[in-house]
């Protein structure tokens, strides 16, 4: 999204939805769930792969960060060997960062506002929950948050 409004070829695009990985591998027959730190999807789409990641969201130190097994999509129902595979995978996950938000929780743990902007396809809209697009247009990179004790705005030569 970034480079779009910068006026830049983007070299990839970060396709982010609600849906679980293994709803996500339900729904496209070339793809794969990858990852230990948290769960990517790769869905190959012709020669390409489409990186599909599921909204997260912090969690603060102390609470319980694992989350619920995946609601199913209507329909659809985990056969045995879909649920084998999702639980032996769920053995080996790393689950700090890997708890399920939404869109807004999503965009608060990301590292830069410029890098929290999302392309709404249904509306065709940009969702800006942090000030990205104005820190875009003010050529500024702000942390989301606060890194230190204070603001962090540090110029940019985008």
């Amino acid at each position: 999204m970034r480079d779009l409004l910068l006026g830049r070829r983007p070299k990839d695009f970060d396709i982010g939805t609600s849906a679980h990985p293994y709803q996500v591998k339900r729904l496209f027959r070339n793809c794969w769930v990858i990852g230990r730190r948290f769960r990517l999807v790769h869905v190959k789409f012709g020669t390409k792969i489409i990186e599909v990641a599921t909204f997260r969201r912090h969690v603060p130190p102390g609470e319980t960060d694992a989350d619920p097994p995946p609601p199913e999509l209507p329909g659809q129902s985990f056969g045995s060997t879909d649920a084998q595979r999702e639980s032996a995978a769920r053995d080996l996950l790393i689950r700090r960062d890997n708890t399920f938000g939404t869109p807004e929780e999503d965009a608060f743990r990301r590292d830069f506002t410029i890098n929290a902007l999302f392309y709404d396809i249904a509306t065709f809209s940009i969702i800006d929950y942090v000030g990205g697009l104005r820190d875009l247009n003010d050529r500024v990179i702000r942390a989301i948050g606060d890194p230190t004790s204070g603001s962090s705005k540090i110029p940019c030569a985008c």
